[in-house]
């Protein structure tokens, strides 16, 4: 069940990411018509820095219950505390989530489905990339960027979806990534224990950001007939720190696109922010967006047997049903 992209895939997908980069660089936030947020509880995983954090902001000054959850919690409260500055809101509330750990998880999803009986919107955003030279895993055992970016977000999402149910309608965003597109993500190893890296080496991250643009597409199908839509989205490359344990080389070669052509915050959260809000999109669920319209380009790569396969590996993994 291995994904492969061919070369010239690989190189315009390239083109066409490096262009739409320009133009969104050029171009005003996605117009939309926006769901009203007041009063509504939003939970935002990896709230205290990058695009968590501005879209944790625009959620607040919306007049929604924000509730950030956080890795570190001593950024998370610098976070929190500015965001209540800045938009005025008393209503923004931190909770302690580490993703890579499975009992971290299930103890802040108890505690957020106990405090918060409906939970409109949930936008699965924090996220780890390394340019991996060898495997690395959570403490649960799984590859690091699987366990962390899809499998942590499928596990919360799973554990609060009786509570997003309850909206009246309920969004689940989940961060993706174009990078996606190149892949080799192989059902019968997650894990890559067969596969050799090396300096550089991304495709545990690309492997991560396929699985939630197919987790997001299963979930849809799952939710078919429910008042909850589910969507994946690439928001670009940003100015965030997503880069910060890439290897020397890495930080270089990443830190002049950083300067150069890298979207800023603000633009590449607007794009979260698009999938979160816009009303033109209730009438879709489980598609995977980009700068504000459907990224068609990568549904050859989402395929029904690949989603199905990969929602109930990630059962078993994770211990759920």
């Amino acid at each position: 069940m291995a994904l492969h992209a061919s070369p010239f895939q690989l190189f315009y997908f390239l083109v066409e990411w490096f262009v739409l980069q320009v133009l969104r660089l050029f171009q005003g936030p996605s117009p939309r018509t926006e769901e009203s947020v007041q009063g509504k509880v939003v939970v935002i995983t990896g709230a205290n820095s990058g695009l968590g954090k501005y879209v944790a902001d625009e959620m607040a000054k919306r007049g929604a219950t924000v509730v950030m959850a956080c890795r570190n919690m001593v950024e998370g409260q610098k976070a929190l505390e500015e965001i209540k500055r800045n938009s005025g809101s008393t209503t923004v509330e931190l909770s302690e989530l580490d993703l890579s750990d499975v009992s971290s998880i299930r103890k802040c999803a108890a505690s957020l489905k106990s405090k918060y009986p409906t939970i409109d919107i949930l936008i699965n955003n924090a996220g780890i990339s390394l340019d991996c030279a060898e495997r690395r895993f959570t403490k649960d055992g799984f590859e690091l960027h699987l366990g962390t970016n899809h499998l942590g977000h499928f596990l919360l999402t799973n554990l609060l979806l009786d509570n997003i149910k309850k909206a009246s309608s309920g969004r689940i965003i989940t961060v993706s990534s174009t990078a996606a597109v190149m892949s080799n993500l192989n059902i019968d190893n997650l894990m890559l224990e067969n596969s050799g890296l090396g300096l550089g080496n991304t495709m545990p991250y690309n492997n991560s950001k396929l699985a939630n643009a197919l987790f997001s597409k299963e979930l849809g199908k799952r939710l078919n007939g429910t008042r909850v839509k589910t969507y994946s989205v690439c928001p670009g490359l940003a100015r965030s720190n997503i880069f910060q344990h890439y290897s020397t080389t890495g930080k270089i070669s990443m830190g002049l696109g950083k300067y150069t052509f890298f979207l800023p915050v603000n633009k590449a959260g607007d794009i979260i922010l698009f999938c979160a809000l816009a009303k033109e999109l209730s009438i879709s669920s489980g598609k995977m967006y980009r700068f504000g319209r459907q990224f068609s380009s990568i549904e050859p790569l989402l395929t029904d047997h690949l989603a199905t396969a990969l929602w109930e590996k990630s059962e078993q993994l994770v211990g759920i049903q």
